[in-house]
């Protein structure tokens, strides 16, 4: 199956265009899917295991489409999806100058819950300030460990 420049429209956002390839097993189950943005900055590969999905993400000159307009020169994910639980176990990335590197879960079984932990290394803020507030004036060079939860 096979469906080219494909988009996604969100209240406040728009995902894709993007391409996407899947192919079926025997029992016309999913054995593999990739998807592509059209313009080749980022690649999700979904694989079946058990009753969950592997997800690898790989990404290049890549902006995330929600939230902060972050830009990262270099983005890698790898993750496992059940029905109740998103579970990051491998989160990596260059941005800013600096590195980005984590672990996060997102889950939903009972409420929303997210927790996990980022670090950061060598971010140069005169370049990341503007992303989060276009007001603010900072210089200097970012490491920071944090960990969070809500």
């Amino acid at each position: 199956m096979r469906v080219h420049a494909a988009r996604v429209e969100l209240k406040k956002s728009v995902l894709g265009p993007f391409d996407a390839e899947a192919s079926l097993d025997q029992n016309g189950g999913l054995s593999e899917a990739l998807v592509t943005s059209v313009e080749k900055k980022l690649q999700v590969k979904v694989v079946p295991i058990k009753k969950n999905f592997a997800i690898d993400v790989s990404a290049k000159d890549w902006q995330l489409p929600v939230g902060l307009p972050l830009k990262f020169d270099q983005f890698n994910a790898k993750c496992e999806v059940s029905p109740t639980q998103l579970d990051f176990s491998e989160i990596s990335g260059k941005l800013y100058g600096g590195n980005v590197k984590g672990v996060a879960t997102l889950n939903w079984k009972s409420a929303w819950q997210l927790k996990g932990e980022l670090n950061m290394t060598q971010v140069e803020l005169q370049s990341l300030a503007p992303v989060l507030n276009p007001e603010m004036k900072v210089s200097g060079k970012l490491d920071a460990k944090s960990h969070f939860s809500s």
